[in-house]
């Protein structure tokens, strides 16, 4: 039996002379929240081109009045903004841990690194969740990714 799809392909046709339309339609994400300082583009559109194409500089390209600095700078602070990292020199001697609990953030990258599964590791520290997990994890993605750019900006 053959299944068909009743999704059709968004097809642009671009003529010769035609301005390039941006490689992700912005048109259903929020304008609400703040702004690049001086562009009147909101954040959040960049946080849509990482989420879409993984690509920083497409965005870049796509709003030039954007600069580097201030993209790396946005990046940053999602990333400080994560709350479910915690650290007080009063719990485990400062070392940073998932919020409400006493296991170390490091104990995850650990059990990933030795080949264990995030299930295992939720099992041998149940007080941890898996929202923060995964939370933990995009931001280490978002701070790899801020460095790389960082690197290839220089």
């Amino acid at each position: 039996m053959q299944q068909t799809s009743n999704t059709k392909a968004k097809v642009i046709v671009i003529k010769p002379g035609d301005p390039i339309p941006p490689l992700v339609d912005l048109d259903e994400v929020s304008r609400e929240g703040p702004i690049f300082e001086g562009t009147g583009v909101p954040v959040q559109y960049m946080f849509e081109y990482l989420d879409r194409v993984h690509n920083l500089h497409a965005f870049l390209d796509d709003f030039p009045e954007v600069s580097i600095g201030q993209a790396l700078k946005a990046m940053r602070e999602r990333v400080k903004a994560n709350n479910v990292i915690h650290s007080n020199t009063d719990y485990v001697s400062g070392t940073p841990v998932f919020k409400g609990t006493r296991v170390p953030v490091r104990n995850l990258f650990d059990y990933l690194a030795a080949g264990y599964t995030i299930e295992v590791f939720l099992d041998q520290f149940p007080t941890a969740e898996r929202e923060q997990v995964v939370s933990i994890l995009e931001s280490a993605r978002e701070a790899l990714e801020c460095v790389a750019y960082e690197t290839a900006a220089r």
